[in-house]
């Protein structure tokens, strides 16, 4: 007997926080691009989309960009992520939304309530559902992909959890789970739960079109194994059993442009993906997703070109153009992102990405009262994502009002007291202790960042540096210093660390080893990554 009732209470109380965010973080579902992953807290890795992740169309069919009357119920500035969250939805249910009028209002009622707040209606939404047809994904499942999709992990992992024990037997449930772990690169997680999602599949009696559903999505994760695996020859031979199950679906063909571009077939690639935004239209620019390809493989010179090309190619598009500054924020030319970013705005209005990207500039530039204007309207919009709400912290910190500085320290507090292993969480907290005048504290909280290795995150080095520089261990903060000022990309705190290595003396003079410094340090000795 399925366990429905006792449970809904404590997921009310889950996600009484969750709101209407910006943008995705995980995916449940099978609409993850494979390669990406989740932020860092200070800026994200060169997504040349400006978002760690994309919400694609997944395997489980189109995604839902036309449900007019749910999202005007959602509001007119939600309805980017009402799109989303049903998109989501499509992903993880048996039964195609577009072809099923009632259960589409019936999921659109759902995230309607979900955007309003109301979640104990959502709960009953889903159990009612349940209730009627067995093979239909439990609540705790279906609330848990919501909660990521508005990036609140920590609820999303725990409602994961929670489905996981109560419905054992549930495909849906490891199929999420398989989907999880390669989102987060634990590629052999991930082949242990899809073979176990087989075997439940081989086990029960299911309609037709459920088992054709987890067909489709155990060997959609079988191909984002192989890929992650480099095995193209396996990965070649699954699309082609997929094929069979989902021919002309737009998440399969970006998977064989996907396999062409690691084939080193470009032109066949960027074929497909030209075929692919003419035959869908909202998907993303052909020269856009190279770009982005070309630098999770690792070549910045490459995706640059493709990002230019991308730009000149989609003038009007102001997806397009919001990569453009993206990728020119990263590579700090501020006064060309800047002019990205207002073509964009005059053609689709601000976004959350558009103001992402100009609350990094405006902090970088060390404009910190525009900073934490932009900042502050993404962390109440955005309450559970750590990102927005990290950033505001750091950028309060900088205020000459004491009110204000409180504040960033108790966001810092709560953001480690939720994420308390995330690196990020601990240096952001242990700067802000620093700038309070809490040593001691800063200390403790940067034991770890002082143990990683140095050029990773300049960051976290610049935190560091500040640590040792209140420790009298100047030479050494120096040292740390350098290696922070040498990092190639977008650096938060360039300006200032700048200007803390003149203050300490300048570079240090050639052949010094700053760990051999006669200083006692009072932190651990950090290591040289370059």
């Amino acid at each position: 007997m399925r366990k429905q009732q006792s449970n809904q209470m404590k997921l009310v109380r889950c996600f009484l926080m969750a709101t209407a965010m910006i943008g995705m973080s995980v995916s449940l579902g099978q609409g993850q691009t494979p390669g990406s992953d989740g932020g860092s807290g200070f800026v994200p890795p060169q997504q040349l989309d400006g978002s760690k992740t994309k919400p694609t169309i997944g395997a489980g069919g189109a995604a839902q960009a036309d449900s007019a009357s749910g999202a005007s119920k959602a509001g007119a500035t939600s309805v980017k992520l009402f799109d989303q969250l049903m998109a989501e939805m499509n992903n993880l249910i048996p039964s195609e939304l577009k072809d099923s009028p009632k259960l589409n209002s019936v999921i659109e009622e759902a995230i309607t309530e979900f955007q309003g707040r109301n979640v104990k209606r959502s709960v009953e939404i889903f159990d009612e559902q349940v209730a009627a047809d067995p093979e239909f994904p439990p609540s705790d499942l279906l609330l848990a992909a919501l909660s990521f999709v508005v990036k609140d992990q920590k609820t999303g992992r725990q409602l994961l959890e929670r489905a996981a024990n109560n419905y054992p037997t549930s495909m849906a449930v490891y199929s999420a789970f398989s989907r999880l772990a390669i989102n987060e690169g634990r590629v052999t997680d991930s082949l242990v739960h899809l073979e176990k999602m087989q075997a439940l599949l081989s086990e029960q009696q299911v309609s037709e079109k459920t088992r054709k559903f987890y067909t489709v999505q155990y060997i959609d994760g079988m191909i984002d194994v192989a890929m992650r695996q480099q095995r193209l020859v396996a990965a070649r031979e699954l699309l082609e059993k997929q094929k069979l199950n989902l021919e002309g679906n737009p998440k399969v063909m970006m998977i064989e442009a996907e396999l062409d571009f690691r084939e080193k077939k470009i032109e066949k690639s960027l074929a497909i993906l030209k075929k692919l935004k003419g035959k869908f239209g909202k998907t993303r620019a052909p020269e856009s997703v190279l770009a982005t390809w070309y630098q999770q493989a690792g070549d910045s010179q490459e995706a640059g070109k493709w990002v230019v090309e991308s730009a000149s190619q989609y003038p009007e598009d102001p997806q397009v153009q919001l990569e453009y500054a993206s990728w020119l924020v990263n590579k700090e030319d501020f006064p060309t992102a800047s002019d990205s970013i207002g073509k964009a705005e005059a053609i689709n209005k601000e976004s959350g990405f558009s103001k992402n990207l100009k609350a990094k500039i405006a902090f970088a530039k060390g404009s910190y009262v525009v900073a934490q204007f932009h900042y502050e309207a993404l962390a109440k919009a955005n309450p559970n994502n750590f990102d927005a709400t990290n950033m505001y912290a750091l950028a309060l910190i900088e205020s000459a009002d004491e009110a204000k500085r409180q504040l960033a320290l108790e966001i810092a507090l709560r953001n480690y007291r939720a994420l308390p292993n995330n690196l990020i969480a601990q240096a952001a907290l242990g700067y802000i202790q620093l700038r309070l005048g809490n040593v001691e504290q800063a200390k403790a909280a940067l034991a770890r960042g002082a143990q990683s290795k140095r050029g990773v995150s300049p960051e976290i080095d610049f935190y560091v540096a500040a640590v040792l520089k209140e420790l009298k261990e100047d030479i050494k903060a120096r040292g740390v210093l350098e290696i922070a000022l040498k990092h190639d990309g977008f650096f938060l705190y360039r300006g200032p660390a700048k200007k803390m290595l003149n203050d300490l003396g300048g570079p240090l003079p050639p052949g010094t080893n700053p760990d051999q410094s006669t200083q006692d340090s009072e932190l651990p000795t950090p290591t040289d990554d370059k």
